[in-house]
Formats: structure tokens, C-alpha cells, sequence
């Protein structure tokens, strides 16, 4: 399990991952990794847990294909 923060996670996640992916897809996952980072700004990676992840979907439950992105997101 990683130590650091989300956010240095997402950072890391961006610069090894996301270069392989086509542009468009990059803005996206950009702008839901700034979301993300966001909203588990008070946790280290170790400390997110599934109910955590859970709670912050639920924003998107009527918004399939954004709660699909989402969910997808975290789990990379």
C-alpha cells in the first residue's frame, strides 16, 4: 500500500500511465484526477477505503457513464 498522499499518487499515476493514452482521453482524466484529489485531500492512500470510495460516487449515481469514468478512475 502506498504512504503518500492522493494527490502525489494521481501525480505519479499521470506522468507513468496517462502518456500511453490518446489526448482527449488525457484532459479527461486529468480534470477527474483534479476531482479526485480533491475530495480525498484529508486521506493518505493507505487510509481510502471501499465505503470511501463509494461515498464519493454517490454524486454520480444519476450520471452513469460519469459515475462509470469515475469508478474506473479509481480503480487504476
Amino acid at each position: 500500500a502506498r504512504t503518500g498522499s492522493v494527490a502525489q499518487l494521481i501525480a505519479d499515476w499521470e506522468d507513468e500511465v496517462m502518456p500511453g493514452h490518446a489526448e482527449h482521453t488525457q484532459t479527461d482524466e486529468k480534470a477527474r484526477g483534479k476531482v479526485i484529489a480533491a475530495a480525498f485531500a484529508d486521506y493518505l492512500c493507505a487510509e481510502v477505503e471501499t465505503p470511501d470510495c463509494a461515498t464519493f460516487l454517490q454524486q454520480y449515481r444519476t450520471k452513469p457513464r460519469t459515475h462509470n469514468a469515475y469508478r474506473a478512475q479509481l480503480r487504476e
